[in-house]
């Protein structure tokens, strides 16, 4: 739970982030949430996390983001908390909806790009957890992710997301241009 794994873990973190996603994403080298916020705190104390009371937020200095970008990761230390933070990232996303509606609104808008990294980096890295994002609160979501989405839904049907599954989910997503596409590719 030393700081400088700590602020390692952190660089997965958006641009500004709050205490409770940064005590998840940082659990696997500070298991004990008291520790992970003792360790941010002196962080903080460093320079090297700027709080701003305004918004309630932390962030790291761009300078120490991409310092800490730079660093060899031997242990895997960044990769596991993207992973963490797109998990507890699309589970939050997840809990602000239902059915495709907002249950909370412009609680997505305030964190769309926390929400957009982590769906990027599921995209990149477990499609299955792409996949159920966007079956969650896809249609939810606007812009150049989307239209990146739907591209991305086409271009993996073939490698292991299953064809029913991409299928479903394309009315619901896709333009109708896209899901043209897939239907045109179907196994028989």
């Amino acid at each position: 739970g030393g700081s400088a794994a700590v602020l390692h873990a952190l660089a997965a973190m958006p641009e500004h982030f709050g205490l409770d996603l940064a005590v998840q994403v940082v659990a696997d080298v500070a298991p004990d949430p008291d520790v992970a916020l003792a360790a941010i705190t002196r962080l903080v104390g460093h320079g090297l996390v700027e709080y701003d009371a305004g918004a309630g937020t932390h962030r790291l200095t761009f300078i120490v983001r991409h310092f800490v970008d730079a660093l060899a990761d031997p242990d895997g230390v960044l990769d596991a908390s993207r992973r963490r933070h797109a998990l507890a990232t699309i589970e939050w996303a997840t809990a602000q909806t239902r059915w495709g509606q907002r249950k909370h609104p412009g609680a997505l808008d305030a964190r769309a790009v926390d929400v957009h990294r982590a769906i990027g980096w599921a995209m990149e890295h477990d499609p299955e957890l792409a996949c159920a994002a966007f079956a969650d609160f896809g249609v939810l979501l606007h812009g150049a992710l989307h239209a990146a989405y739907c591209e991305w839904l086409v271009e993996r049907t073939d490698r292991g997301i299953t064809w029913a599954r991409a299928v479903a989910m394309l009315p619901l997503l896709a333009p109708p241009s896209a899901f043209a596409r897939v239907v045109e590719v179907l196994p028989e």
